[in-house]
């Protein structure tokens, strides 16, 4: 079965068990703008600013969520040594690696004004 072997690369792949959780929310925001998009397409987009904001806030959310997984994962690599080969040619004295508690932080401040923006959105 695909799916089974895909769950098994997946687990296989995985640095850090908590990183489950962070996908389980990136999936769940990408799954609402599917119902989202789906139900504006079955039962019309009457107030079309409050479907464009659910949409934007929620795909907006999984982008944050991903790109906070790649901080995350990226910052795991430098402290456990484990960098990949295409990593190996950035020079670790002029880039400081970045802290998962500025990961966080960035995650945190940027998701609170996609929410600010969402409100606006919705008049």
């Amino acid at each position: 079965m695909p799916s089974s072997s895909l769950v098994s690369l997946y687990r296989a792949s995985l640095l850090d068990r908590r990183f489950v959780v962070l996908d389980v929310y990136i999936v769940l925001g990408f799954l609402l703008v599917v119902g989202q998009l789906a139900y504006g397409a079955i039962w019309g987009t009457f107030p079309f600013n409050a479907l464009l904001a659910g949409i934007f806030g929620c795909a907006g959310c999984s982008v944050l969520g991903a790109i906070l997984r790649s901080q995350l994962s990226r910052a795991n690599r430098l402290k456990s040594g484990q960098l990949l080969p295409e990593d190996k040619s950035i020079d670790l004295r002029v880039s400081q690696p970045l802290t998962p508690q500025r990961a966080m932080l960035d995650f945190i401040v940027s998701s609170l004004v996609l929410f600010f923006l969402v409100m606006a959105l919705l008049g």
